[in-house]
Order: structure tokens, then sequence, then C-alpha cells
């Protein structure tokens, strides 16, 4: 079996602070396979 924390897929996202990378960091937070690592 495959653990949760295996299967995690590590996301940096450049221009957080912006409208789209806020919006992109909304819909990834909702992600049951996304781990956001980095934002800027």
């Amino acid at each position: 079996m495959i653990s949760k924390e295996s299967s995690l897929i590590r996301v940096g996202i450049v221009g957080a602070s912006g409208y789209t990378g806020g919006e992109t960091i909304r819909i990834l937070l909702r992600h049951p396979q996304v781990e956001i690592v980095q934002a800027t």
C-alpha cells in the first residue's frame, strides 16, 4: 500500500502574491495529493 505522504506532489508557486497565484493556491490547497512547499 502507498502511504499518503509518499504520493504527495510537492509544488512551488512563483507569483503567489498576484491574483492568478492566489487562485492557484486556493485550488491546490483543496487537492488531496498536492503539498505547497514554497510560494513567492
